[in-house]
């Protein structure tokens, strides 16, 4: 599937039964490939930390994507009163990308 926005187009298609998502350029040019993914994806340390750090939440969101800057990690935590999302570039440890008060 083909998705056209203002400045980038966006491909959804389906590898080896995982949902992928290709983004590129309006001249063509790859830009980032992400996809859904299981925390038991992820790498060892990221996995670990969301267990002892995170244990009071849920993940209700994680995906992965790899462009020319590496692999990026963003993970949604939820519990009933707080929406957190990680985020972790080349597997370095998890850094807060925003949180919000549940209404």
């Amino acid at each position: 599937e083909w998705e056209t926005e203002a400045n980038y187009f966006r491909a959804a298609f389906l590898l080896n039964d995982q949902k992928v998502f290709a983004y590129y350029s309006v001249d063509g040019e790859l830009i980032s490939i992400a996809r859904y993914i299981s925390s038991l994806q992820l790498p060892i340390n990221l996995f670990t930390n969301l267990k002892n750090d995170y244990s009071k939440y849920w993940i209700s969101d994680l995906f992965e994507v790899s462009n020319s800057n590496g692999v990026h990690y963003y993970v949604t935590l939820e519990n009933a009163d707080t929406k957190l999302v990680m985020q972790s570039s080349n597997g370095g440890g998890w850094l807060s990308y925003s949180k919000s008060k549940k209404i």
